[in-house]
């Protein structure tokens, strides 16, 4: 990690994630690519407006960098996670056209839709819960990011991209939650237009 990052970070919740420390940033680097080439898809074939395109790609890094750290270190950090919750109600209402109580009450919602599934997780295991507080606040994240309205969509994007990386990663390893809630938030915000032509094309 940069320094920076480790500076806002207890050495104590350092965790070993399922990718090696050493390739975090070719990790960030590979999400970053992902999310930019969809945006120059998007763009080239007329389904998002060019400034819009332009206007998620530093978006794009940030989300890219919390799934990287999160791949490798099963932290998800404040410093990215609280400014993309506040970026997200701006773009939110200023660029996706939501209104200021869906974005707010999908950040409520997302952050108590959290809590219960960590309180959940701790009684059911009667001890430590998997689910930290970085992935209530992302989750929070999400919320501000899709809205109420669309929140379901991406909480069910968020755990079927969980699943297919459970399904590539090696046996009882532990499982980023940030890399389905980062996929969540991508899909659900700047490529909210074709994931839902191909959501209704799917359920007509």
């Amino acid at each position: 990690m940069w320094a920076i990052e480790r500076k806002y970070v207890d050495p104590a919740e350092v965790d070993f994630g399922p990718l090696p420390k050493r390739h975090l940033n070719k990790a960030w680097f590979v999400f970053t690519a992902l999310m930019w080439a969809s945006l120059a898809c998007m763009a080239t074939t007329g389904l998002m407006p060019l400034f819009l395109a332009l206007s998620f790609a530093p978006i794009a890094l940030i989300i890219g960098r919390i799934v990287a750290v999160d791949v490798c270190y099963l932290l998800l950090l404040n410093i990215y996670t609280l400014p993309l919750t506040l970026v997200g109600i701006g773009y939110s209402v200023g660029l996706l056209g939501r209104t200021w109580s869906d974005a707010l009450l999908g950040l409520a919602v997302g952050a108590v839709i959290g809590l219960v599934i960590d309180l959940g997780l701790h009684l059911i295991r009667r001890g430590q819960a998997e689910l930290g507080f970085g992935d209530v606040k992302l989750l929070a994240a999400l919320g501000a990011w899709v809205g109420l309205t669309n929140l379901p969509f991406a909480l069910t994007v968020a755990f079927v991209a969980n699943l297919l990386l459970s399904l590539v990663l090696p046996k009882n390893s532990a499982i980023p939650f940030g890399f389905g809630l980062g996929a969540g938030i991508w899909a659900l915000s700047a490529l909210e237009l074709p994931f839902m032509m191909l959501l209704l094309r799917t359920m007509s």
